[in-house]
C-alpha cells in the first residue's frame, strides 16, 4: 500500500500533536506538583504558637529550611524538609534516629495540625501562626546588645583572652570564680552558633586545657583538663538562672564551668 504525501504530512502532523499534547500533559501534573508543594512551603513559613498546650512555646519555620524551637529557659536550631504532607525536622550533624517525621494533617494560614505515631498512638498538636510573613527569611542579626545585665570580665576568665569583651551584639552576663556566661543577642544559625563554641574551644587549646570531650552529634559539650582543674564548655539557650534571678535575651549563650578535677 502506498502512502501518499499528503497522508505523509497528515501522519507526520498526527505525531507531533500527540508530542505536543504528551508535552503539556507533563507541565501540568508537573506544575499541579510544584503548586501543591508550593503552597505548603509557603504556608508554613513563619512562627507557629502551640494552642492545644500552655507552655509558652513558639516554632519558626523560615523560607531558607530553617528550623528554630524557642521556650522560656531554651532555644533548640535545626533544619526541615516538606514534601508534600510529610515534614521532616532534623539536626546538623544528628543521626536518623534524632530525626522528627510528623504528617501535616491540616494546613491554612493561620492554622497548623501535624500529627505523629509515639508508642503506637497517634500524637496530635495544633499551632496558630503568630509570626505572620516576619518570619519568611532567616531571621538577621541583631543590632542591639542582648537585654542583659551587664558584669565586667573577672578572675580566672579575664586573663584567657576569650572572645566576649561587653561589645555589640555580646555582653558578659555571669563572671564569677567558677562561671562564666557570655550572651550574644544575633540570631546565628546552629552552624554558626557551634562555630563560636568552637572558636572557645581552640583558645583553651591554645592556652595548654586539653579536651577528654568534644561535641557530638546530641549536643555540643567540651571537657578540658589543665593542672588539676576542669572545665565544661556547652552552647546554651538565650536564658540565665542565678541567685534566683532569671534572665532571658533574643540569641544564644556560651557557658563555661570551672572545677577542681576529680
Amino acid at each position: 500500500m502506498k502512502i501518499m504525501a499528503a497522508d505523509r504530512k497528515i501522519i507526520m502532523m498526527s505525531a507531533q500533536s500527540r508530542r505536543i499534547c504528551a508535552a503539556l500533559i507533563l507541565a501540568i501534573i508537573a506544575a499541579g506538583i510544584l503548586a501543591a508543594c508550593g503552597g505548603n512551603a509557603s504556608k508554613i513559613v513563619g512562627t507557629w504558637k502551640r494552642t492545644d498546650k500552655t507552655e509558652a512555646a513558639t516554632e519558626t519555620f523560615t523560607a531558607d529550611g530553617d528550623y528554630i524551637a524557642k521556650t522560656p529557659t531554651d532555644l533548640i536550631a535545626g533544619k526541615y524538609e516538606l514534601k508534600n504532607d510529610e515534614l521532616r525536622v532534623f539536626y546538623p550533624g544528628a543521626t536518623k534516629n534524632r530525626d522528627t517525621n510528623l504528617r501535616i494533617v491540616r494546613l491554612e494560614d493561620d492554622v497548623l495540625i501535624v500529627e505523629s505515631d509515639y508508642d503506637g498512638k497517634k500524637i496530635r498538636a495544633t499551632f496558630e501562626k503568630v509570626g505572620g510573613d516576619a518570619a519568611k527569611t532567616t531571621p538577621k542579626p541583631a543590632t542591639a546588645k542582648p537585654a542583659v545585665k551587664e558584669v565586667p570580665l573577672t578572675a580566672p576568665w579575664a586573663s584567657m583572652n576569650l572572645p566576649c569583651q561587653n561589645r555589640e551584639q555580646e555582653v558578659v552576663a555571669l563572671s564569677t570564680e567558677s562561671r562564666f556566661v557570655c550572651a550574644y543577642g544575633d540570631r546565628k544559625s546552629f552552624e554558626r552558633q557551634t562555630e563560636t563554641v568552637t572558636a572557645y574551644a581552640e583558645l583553651l587549646r591554645q592556652a595548654g586545657w586539653k579536651a577528654t570531650r568534644e561535641p557530638t552529634e546530641f549536643a555540643v559539650v567540651y571537657d578540658f583538663e589543665k593542672d588539676g582543674k576542669a572545665i565544661f564548655l556547652t552552647l546554651t539557650g538565650a536564658s540565665l538562672f542565678d541567685h534566683d534571678e532569671m534572665q532571658q535575651w533574643e540569641g544564644f549563650g556560651v557557658q563555661m564551668n570551672l572545677s577542681d578535677k576529680k
